[in-house]
This record gives C-alpha cells, structure tokens and sequence, in this order.
C-alpha cells in the first residue's frame, strides 16, 4: 500500500522530477515509459505487477504437510509449518487461517483472534476466518464483539449450524437461556442432513471393500442423530450389517 501511495504522490505532484527513495521491483521499472500513459492506466498496470503472490508449488507442498498434521492434533507441527508460510508469503490466507486453528486447539485462544483479525485484513469476508474468529472471542470473553460478528454471519448464511452454535454458546455465557435454547433448537434441525450425508458416505466406502471406514462414518451418524430420530433404527441396522463384513 505505501508503494502505491508513493507512486501517485510522484504522479501527481511532477512527472519529470527524479525519483528519490523510492524502490520499485525490477519489473516496475517499466514504469519508467508508462509515464505518458493516463494515470488510471498506470495505476492499474501497478496494481497488477503489484498483487498478492499466489502460493508457489513448495509452499503447497508444506501447506499440505500441516493440514496433514493438523488432522493428526499435531498441532505444534502445524503451527510451525504454517507460521513459517505466513512469513514467507504473507497473503497466503489459508495457512493464515489454519494457523488459527492450530493456535485455538493448543488453548492460546488470543493469539487465534488475533491471526485470525490479521487474515480479515489480507482477505475480507472470509467466512472461514470469521467463525473461527467467533469462536476464539467467545473463549476470550470477548461477547459482544462475537455476538455482533454471529449475527452479521447469520444474515448471509441463516441457518448455518456452525454459527446457530456459537451463538448459542454467547447466549448461554450471558444467561440468555432463552436464544441460547432457540440457537440450539435451530441447529439441531441440521442433525438428520448431517447423518444422512454420512450414511451415503459409508454406502461409498462399503461399495469399495471399505467395511472399517463404511462402519466409522455410520457409527459418527448414530452420534449426530438425536435419541428420538426415526433414522436411529436404520444406521443401528446398517452398523450391524457392516460389522458382519469385517
């Protein structure tokens, strides 16, 4: 930002003095013969030459690497991992994002937020960040910021589960039973769309001679039904039948 600021202010103010103290990356110099050009072409061809660096193949290769050990709670791997990517390339907004999540795991609940407010400013309207920037404000005590920032979520996706219970986790923090049970009750309307997703996730691992992945995903679905579902009988039935093939 401050390149681009210096640049108009030179722009501006004369076209022909010398330039002093400004750096620009060699291939800015091009800019050097873009003078004549209008000034929001110019501006726009800097901008470009200037956007975000997209990740290159190595820093894929160490992003999936600490995915890879975020999903095994190797959290102070990932964290490593991803902190060195964030250092490297500052406008990776996914390793920033699981930085997050690696930090909010380890317990360190402000340094979540405050990765997480610094990914909102290299990447705005990050649905991802925002809820996980919820959730480290609820467990910071920060209420009214993580109330605010819910409600705003809920506006653009209303019945998203994730937000429903983070909600309702404010609410129940402030005594509001009321929202907090209201929150909870919307959520749960989404138990069955869960399961279900992963009853058709065990019919795929079963059709591929799968029967221990099959069984772990209904064995999840059970747990997301409620005692009074009327599916509960069904996955019980599938669970026992996978169980027989192993």
């Amino acid at each position: 930002m401050n390149k681009t600021l210096n640049f108009l202010a030179f722009i501006e103010s004369n076209r022909n003095i010398r330039v002093k103290e400004f750096k620009m990356k060699p291939l800015n110099r091009i800019f050097l013969y873009l003078l004549p050009i209008p000034i929001g072409l110019s501006v726009v061809i800097f901008l470009y030459l200037n956007r975000p660096a997209e990740p290159d193949r190595t820093e894929i290769d160490l992003y999936l690497r600490a995915v890879n050990a975020y999903h095994n709670a190797d959290f102070e791997l990932c964290l490593s991992i991803s902190s060195a990517l964030i250092e490297g390339n500052s406008s990776f907004h996914q390793a920033g994002l699981l930085k997050a999540k690696a930090e909010y795991f380890s317990g360190n609940y402000a340094a979540a937020a405050q990765t997480l407010e610094e990914v909102q400013k290299k990447k705005e309207n990050y649905y991802e960040a925002e809820l996980w920037l919820i959730r480290s404000l609820i467990q910071i005590d920060e209420l009214d910021k993580a109330v605010a920032l819910g409600e705003d979520l809920l506006s653009r996706a209303p019945e998203d589960p994730r937000i429903l219970g983070a909600l309702a986790s404010a609410a129940l923090i402030l005594n509001d039973f009321r929202a907090a049970i209201e929150y909870r009750k919307r959520a749960s309307l989404f138990e069955e769309e869960l399961a279900l997703n992963r009853i058709e996730l065990a019919k795929i691992y079963s059709g591929i001679l799968n029967p221990e992945t099959a069984l772990q995903q209904l064995k999840r679905a059970l747990e997301l039904l409620s005692p009074h579902s009327p599916l509960r009988r069904a996955v019980t039935e599938l669970i026992e039948q996978t169980e027989l093939q192993l």
